[in-house]
This record gives C-alpha cells, sequence and structure tokens, in this order.
C-alpha cells in the first residue's frame, strides 16, 4: 500500500490568471497549507506558551512579527466589481476528467471558534464538461463571475482571516486536483454621519509626581493618506522620565460572552521624548498612517458577519527611570470615503 501512494504522482498543473481590476495590493501570506492544518498549528503554539508559562527617537516603528511570512501581491477588486480571468490546465500525463470547475469563495476563518471556518459566499461555474487530457497539451479556459456583491473588506488578523478565493477542481473518478487563487476586497466605508468629531483629549500620570496632557485634533481619519495631529503638553515633572510613546494599536474582537477574545497588535510606534522633560514642554504630534501597511489598516469594523470586531486606538504611555508605566487610550473612528 505505501509503494502505491508513494507512485502517485499529480496528473496535472492548475494556473489561475486572475484579470486585474484595480490594481494589486502586497500582503504578507501563511504558505499554502490547508486551512485545518493552520488551526492546528496555531493551537499548538497557543498551548506550549501556556505550558512554558522603539525605535530610535523620533521615528516610526512598525511592528513585526516573530516569523515573517511570505509576500505577495494580490489583484484588487471592491464590491461589486466582476472577477474574470482563466485557467491554465497543463497535463503531465493522459487521463480522462469528468469536468472542471471554478467557484469563487467568501469565508471567515477563526481561530479561537469551534466552528472555525464560516462561509458568506459561494458561487459555482462548470467550465469544461467531460473530456480528455493529453500530456503536455495546455489547455486554457475562460471565467467570468459578473458583478458579484463583496459585502466585507479582506481582513488579515491574528483570530480571524476574511478572505475571497477562487477554487478551481479537475474532477476525476479517482483523486480530483485542486487549485486555489486568493485575491483582495476593499470597499468605501463612508464616516458615521451622525458622530461629532471633538477630537481626542487624554491625560496620563499620577497624582504630584507627574502629569502630561495630549491633544489630538481629529478622532475620525480616512484610512489613506491621514495624519494623526496633535500636541502633547508636560503639566508637572518631579519624577526622573525614560520616554513617553504615542502608538497606533488595532484590537480585534472574537466570539461572546465566556468565550469572547481579544488581541491587541502595535501596528506603529513613535517615541516623542527620551529623557526627562522641563514642565510646561510642549512636543508636536505628526503620525503619518501611511506608515502603516495598506492591508493591516482598514474601516473601524464592528461585528462583522457576527464572527469578529476590527477597532483602532491611539495609546499615549509614560515611562519612568524607576520602571513604572502610565498609560491610556481612546479609539479612533477611520473610514474609506474613496477607492484611491
Amino acid at each position: 500500500m505505501k509503494k502505491f501512494f508513494s507512485n502517485l504522482t499529480k496528473p496535472c498543473e492548475i494556473s489561475i490568471n486572475i484579470q486585474p481590476v484595480r490594481g494589486h495590493v502586497r500582503v504578507e501570506c501563511e504558505d499554502d497549507i490547508s486551512t485545518a492544518a493552520s488551526i492546528a498549528s496555531v493551537l499548538v503554539d497557543q498551548y506550549a506558551l501556556a505550558m512554558n508559562g522603539s525605535g530610535p527617537n523620533g521615528t516610526a516603528e512598525q511592528s513585526q512579527k516573530q516569523e515573517p511570512l511570505k509576500t505577495e501581491e494580490l489583484c484588487l477588486f471592491n464590491r461589486n466589481d466582476s472577477v474574470s480571468g482563466d485557467v491554465v490546465i497543463t497535463p503531465q500525463k493522459n487521463f480522462e476528467y469528468n469536468g472542471v470547475r471554478i467557484e469563487l469563495i467568501g469565508e471567515i476563518v477563526s481561530y479561537q471558534d469551534a466552528r472555525p471556518v464560516s462561509q458568506f459566499l459561494l458561487l459555482s461555474k462548470e467550465i469544461a464538461p467531460h473530456g480528455k487530457m493529453i500530456a503536455n497539451a495546455e489547455q486554457t479556459f475562460s471565467f467570468s463571475f459578473n458583478n458579484v456583491e463583496k459585502e466585507f473588506d479582506s481582513y488579515r488578523g491574528m483570530q480571524a482571516d476574511l478572505k475571497y478565493y477562487l477554487k478551481v477542481t479537475v474532477h476525476k473518478s479517482f483523486l480530483n486536483v485542486t487549485q486555489e487563487q486568493q485575491f483582495w476586497v476593499r470597499n468605501v466605508v463612508p464616516k458615521p454621519e451622525n458622530l461629532v468629531d471633538k477630537g481626542i483629549e487624554m491625560q496620563v500620570g499620577l497624582e504630584r509626581l507627574v502629569m502630561l496632557s495630549i491633544k489630538y485634533h481629529k478622532q475620525c481619519h480616512e484610512c489613506k493618506g491621514a495624519v494623526l495631529e496633535g500636541i502633547l503638553k508636560f503639566h508637572l515633572v518631579n519624577v526622573r522620565i525614560d520616554k513617553a510613546e504615542v502608538s497606533i494599536k488595532r484590537k480585534e474582537s472574537t466570539g461572546q460572552g465566556d468565550y469572547a477574545s481579544e488581541e491587541e497588535e502595535v501596528l506603529l510606534r513613535y517615541e516623542v521624548i527620551d529623557g526627562t522633560p522641563a514642565k510646561d514642554e510642549v512636543v508636536p504630534i505628526r503620525l503619518f498612517l501611511d506608515s502603516i501597511p495598506e492591508y493591516k489598516l482598514g474601516p473601524t469594523a464592528l461585528n462583522v458577519s457576527n464572527k469578529f470586531s476590527v477597532q483602532y486606538f491611539v495609546h499615549l504611555a509614560l515611562c519612568d527611570k524607576q520602571g513604572r508605566r502610565f498609560f491610556k487610550q481612546r479609539e479612533l473612528i477611520l473610514y474609506r470615503s474613496e477607492l484611491k
């Protein structure tokens, strides 16, 4: 039996070529492994962790994962764009097939859920009937899914992913051959109509020791091209200050009730002062959101398909020489008024 399976070879190679509509977006992708294998790996890592228990002054620093993932470009679409292209099949040997089918799939993968995969979109088309493949005789099949409503933005997070992909299946009497190709969706999400933007004000410190305040002019910002501007002021300084830093965080919430879970990721960190400042010293703050990889920064999304939420926060932290840390954070509202 072992010899039998070792002699099996993939009968054909499949390439899915998507016609780009709105260019491409570069994302960090997991290796080409099954969803089940991905989830199993994450759970093993979490179990092992449970058992075993800044950049230079004035520069922006992006968060990095411990194990960098490979980078690739995905075709970019919006809500109602058609998805079309062609499928190229190159047989490695002669064989008969029972049809070739292509599916357009949208799904949410939750790494904390008992049912990890939730499918919200499925369209299917047969692009070739029963036939025969001849070794090394390349065959090309065109496909088109017209005006497909893609309700949600693509998302790649720490506890959940929302992805769209095409899946081609060559049906055989024994062992079908499949190939998948992801694409990225980005939609217009307007600024909340009833929200009055009064900016953000925060105070951080300890009475009679140290006190600082920061004021940002706006709470609502475009995902693309926005600059978070504010003023930091030290009102009281009776301790030796190590540093003060401002950061942009992305908070991801999944589950409900007893099964609720939250994860935060620092997207951008800015050290605004190094050392002890003078009383009443004022430091201007400018954070460029374009410094964050565009696939990591999207509109605020609450209760996406009852599976997860994504919110963004501006975080202010003050550290003294004794290792004490004072911090506060306020929510930013991100939106996308147009596709640039």
